[in-house]
Parts: C-alpha cells; structure tokens; sequence
C-alpha cells in the first residue's frame, strides 16, 4: 500500500497539481554535453556491438594470463591439482 500511495502521489504531482516556477535556463554548453550523452546512449540502444566488443577487448587485456609469472593463482606456482582448485573455488566466491 506505501508503495503505491508513493506512486499515486507522483502521477498527481505530474498531472493535476499546478506548475509553481519555470526549470532554469541550461547554458549552451551543458545542453551540448547533454545532447552528445543522449546520443551515445541511444546509439548504444539501437547499435551495442562496437562498445561491447570494446569492452571485450580491454577485457581480455587486463586479465593476467594463466603462465604468467606476476599471477598468485598460476598452475606453475600451486603443485598440486586439489590446492589448486581449492584457491580457484576460494578466489571465485
């Protein structure tokens, strides 16, 4: 019942009650970098794949490789096959 009282009251508020000031002017600039934002969003909508490839990449680009002598998590450095799962199921929680 809160949550639609809280709902109701908004329709209220948007529909019925009256208007009390006029929303301030948005400078020219601001109203670029809006623009340019809801560009990028509807443009990531309508086409995602080459932000998500993007990301994909750079991705693939931070994570340490499996021999790579920098990663604690490595097979190299754990002898054993149990220690090693047992680290994988412990990091991976």
């Amino acid at each position: 019942m809160v949550g639609a009282y809280y709902y109701v009251r908004i329709v209220k508020v948007m529909f019925f009650d009256e208007p009390k000031a006029r929303f301030l002017d948005v400078p020219s600039k601001v109203g670029v970098v809006m623009a340019l934002s809801a560009c990028f969003v509807l443009l990531y909508v309508i086409w995602p794949a080459p932000l998500v490839n993007a990301a994909d990449a750079a991705a693939k680009k931070s994570v340490l490789s499996e021999g790579d002598r920098n990663d604690p998590c490595s097979r190299s450095d754990i002898r054993s096959e149990a220690r090693w799962r047992t680290l994988h199921a412990a990091l991976s929680r």
